[in-house]
């Protein structure tokens, strides 16, 4: 029986190019990007150049490049960066009813502490958010 896999959303295959570059950089031994000593500046250098070519790949800025060790801690800063970086009292959240946890609960976490209003967007039988259901807003959170 051929198995079919399905769970990209939490893990995929790693594209050889990127084990390979993996490989060299641990071949290179110990450093902390952020030392001064000269172990520390060559990582330093090697996470400055993937942060270009990261910014390069969706026309950004290397400055505003953020890397991070997964997808929970980066619907973190996304959904609290936004609602931090607004206009006080007026940050509103949708979220679909089959939302991931960890973009559920970094919303939650806002709402409970007065940041931002909540809504849940229902999905329809599918699974699909419906646009027009998303204006008038679902249940509120």
């Amino acid at each position: 029986m051929r198995e079919i896999y399905l769970d990209y959303n939490g893990s995929a295959p790693v594209d050889p190019r990127v084990a390979g570059a993996v490989a060299e950089a641990m071949a290179w031994g110990v450093g902390n990007a952020s030392s001064v000593h000269r172990f520390g500046r060559r990582q330093a250098a090697s996470v400055d150049l993937a942060r270009e070519q990261a910014a390069s790949l969706v026309g950004g800025r290397p400055a505003d490049v953020v890397f991070t060790a997964g997808a929970t801690e980066a619907n973190n800063l996304a959904l609290c960066g936004a609602v931090l970086g607004a206009v006080p009292q007026r940050s509103r959240i949708l979220i679909s009813a089959v939302e991931h946890a960890s973009v559920r609960q970094a919303a939650w976490w806002l709402r409970d502490h007065g940041l931002a209003k909540v809504d849940v967007v229902p999905v329809t039988e599918g699974g699909f958010v419906d646009p027009d259901e998303g204006w008038r807003c679902g249940a509120a959170a």
